[in-house]
């Protein structure tokens, strides 16, 4: 294998190929430094004395079917700038990382197509560390979200954990209820009534609908209907101001449906930081039937 493959197939620049080995299926090149490619790993510079070395291993790009490993003793360096004793920097590789950064593009790559359990199966690596390969991805592109141009922004809440009860009540069961209960029938039309306060043709229409209802419920003599009739006068302004900017949280609702089908797939998140970042990219996400 010659140095210039090196560098096309695997992304290294200032090493030199040194041999080849196969052991349990797997490929292992042997690589060095080439002279004059080493510079400290805490300043860059090049001024610096050899201090030994350290055999490191990295997973890379593989070879069809086979896993490829790139065997190198790294040079540690003494710096005459800054002083200190480091490893030489790598440019294939982060600081404290088993793989090359030609994987770490790959693994990324497969991610937009599978899930991290089988990209990690697929590559023969632990599901964290594929995890880990995305958190930094994320981490880098979306840790600070620029909001320079943002004009909206819609609310809501979404469970991350388990507590939440939900209630399904039969429709005979209900109008039993409301037959029985007069002051609970009053509620119960009023709220049904209050639905077409979005299907008003137009603002004026809309606050003399919203005026009807509030005097409605105020002399319901239901203190609950009360009060929330107190509370939407409170809001009657932002209500109305539907009529000028008609915005729902239809979108904001079906973010909040890819969210839980991102949840799901994952069995949870263990790393809430993970999961904050999942959310910022979830825009990048692909949903298909298997099959």
């Amino acid at each position: 294998m010659s140095t210039s493959l090196l560098y096309h197939g695997f992304g290294l620049r200032g090493y030199r190929f040194v041999r080849h080995r196969f052991h349990d299926g797997a490929i292992h090149l042997g690589i060095e430094h080439a002279p004059g490619s080493l510079c400290c790993g805490r300043c860059g510079s090049t001024n610096v004395w050899k201090a030994g070395t350290v055999p490191r291993q990295f997973k890379t790009l593989p070879i069809g079917p086979r896993p490829v490993f790139l065997e190198l003793a790294v040079q540690r360096l003494w710096c005459f700038e800054c002083g200190a004793t480091r490893q030489a920097k790598l440019g294939f590789a982060g600081e404290r990382v088993g793989y090359t950064r030609v994987f770490e593009r790959y693994a990324l790559s497969l991610l937009r197509l599978a899930t991290i359990k089988d990209v990690a199966l697929h590559l023969g690596v632990s599901w964290d560390t594929i995890k880990d390969i995305q958190k930094q991805n994320l981490g880098r592109r979306f840790g600070k979200p620029g909001l320079k141009q943002l004009k909206r922004l819609a609310i809501d809440e979404i469970s991350v954990g388990h507590g939440h009860r939900y209630l399904t009540n039969e429709r005979a069961r209900l109008e039993e209820a409301l037959a029985l209960n007069r002051p609970l029938a009053t509620a119960y039309y009023l709220k049904e009534d209050l639905r077409q306060f979005w299907e008003q043709p137009g603002k004026r229409q809309a606050e003399r609908f919203l005026n009807d209802w509030i005097a409605r419920a105020s002399s319901s003599g239901v203190r609950m209907l009360q009060q929330f009739a107190q509370t939407l006068q409170s809001h009657r302004h932002g209500l109305l101001n539907y009529y000028d900017y008609p915005i729902t949280t239809a979108a904001l609702e079906g973010t909040n449906n890819k969210i839980k089908t991102l949840q799901r797939q994952a069995y949870g998140f263990r790393d809430r930081e993970f999961f904050k970042l999942r959310i910022y990219a979830l825009h990048e996400s692909r949903y298909a039937l298997v099959g």
